[in-house]
């Protein structure tokens, strides 16, 4: 039985390792392309104005 629970322990733990590379990987391809964050100006700004012109809440 602590056989079968060792084998599944490193089953995680390889199923992890290959999802933290994969993700990396992905990452870093799609970040080649296009740019993962917006600018900082638009992030200070509100991304709703970035993105559509507007704001979603009226702040008093």
């Amino acid at each position: 039985m602590l056989r079968q629970l060792g084998v599944q322990a490193l089953a995680i733990a390889v199923t992890a390792l290959w999802s933290c590379l994969v993700t990396y990987a992905l990452t870093r391809m799609i970040g080649a392309i296009t740019p993962l964050r917006v600018e900082a100006e638009a992030e200070y700004e509100g991304l709703d104005i970035a993105s559509h012109g507007e704001r979603a809440y009226e702040y008093t």
